[in-house]
């Protein structure tokens, strides 16, 4: 049966459930590949992270799907030197997301469909294709936001990820940066530079 990386972690804390540590460390942590709804899955997952939260973790995202635990373990030991890396830079980290608007909302709720699918389209739209000069605008108005290790812009996607090592101090400050239809989401594990990182495997 085919197995979910759902993350890499330094060591396995305790209280850890609902997946398989695999490895002599750092282990991957694998569940079995799931078939439910997204929001199970999704859930699931969330919960998962939550139990990991005082580890160095690199999380995955839905869907890392490989054979079976061999083949997990192979991607872990031909990757180690590049995982002990990402590991390092994601101890005691945090990533937060700030989403933001695109011009482009009225032209997605626009058709023939039902308000649902016109709400969903213009909630992609709001949010999907960050412009150069908004992310350097947005850029602009966090550079004072302490904590702050890296950062990266999503532009396909309409957001930008601060890894941050202080995630009460930024929080704080972050409530402080007002932007026009901006929000915030985190702290997350650190997916968007943990696949960044991990790019380079």
């Amino acid at each position: 049966m085919s197995v979910e990386i759902c993350a890499v972690v330094d060591r396995v804390p305790a209280g850890f459930a609902g997946a398989r540590a695999l490895g002599p460390g750092p282990h991957v942590i694998v569940a079995d590949a799931a078939d439910g709804a997204l929001e199970e899955r999704l859930a699931s997952r969330l919960a998962l992270f939550q139990t990991l939260r005082e580890v160095s973790c690199l999380p995955f995202r839905l869907g890392s799907v490989v054979a079976d635990d061999g083949a997990a373990l192979s991607w872990l030991a031909e990757h180690r030197s590049v995982i002990d890396l990402a590991l390092t830079r994601a101890a005691a980290r945090v990533e937060f997301d700030l989403h933001l608007p695109s011009p482009a909302v009225d032209d997605a709720a626009t058709g023939e469909d039902g308000p649902g699918t016109r709400h969903l389209r213009s909630l992609a739209a709001r949010y999907a294709r960050l412009s150069a000069d908004d992310a350097a605008r947005a850029l602009a108005a966090c550079r004072d936001l302490p904590a702050v290790e890296e950062t990266a812009v999503v532009a396909e996607d309409g957001f930008i990820a601060f890894l941050v090592a202080d995630a009460k101090a930024f929080a704080g400050a972050a409530r402080e940066v007002h932007l026009d239809g901006a929000r915030w989401s985190g702290p997350w594990p650190a997916f968007t530079f943990a696949a960044r990182w991990l790019e380079a495997a």
